[in-house]
């Protein structure tokens, strides 16, 4: 199996195969449905469905079996060092 056929499981980051429908690992199914039109998902792998183009979350959801519908990631931007919380401590 070469790198592009491997990919890793949201949950416990084992190097798997693309076909993997339970990851061998930590057992997470792998297949889920997608929230919206209901079309069969690679759970670890779709960032958004094929048939509807929803956008699934990075974060494994337990109670949705690993797919959670979220908004653009555009409108969350990431923090600048500055306004992170550990640069934001007073100084004693």
């Amino acid at each position: 199996m070469n790198n592009k056929q491997k990919r890793i499981c949201p949950k416990c980051n084992y190097l798997g195969s693309q076909q993997d429908n339970v990851c061998p690992n930590c057992g997470i199914s792998l297949i889920s449905l997608c929230p919206r039109c209901k079309a069969p998902i690679r759970v670890a792998f779709a960032k958004f469905c094929y048939r509807c183009g929803v956008q699934f979350s990075k974060t494994v959801d337990n109670q949705n079996n690993g797919l959670r519908h979220t908004g653009s990631l555009t409108r969350n931007p990431a923090l600048t060092a500055k306004e992170r919380p550990e640069n934001n401590q007073e100084e004693k």
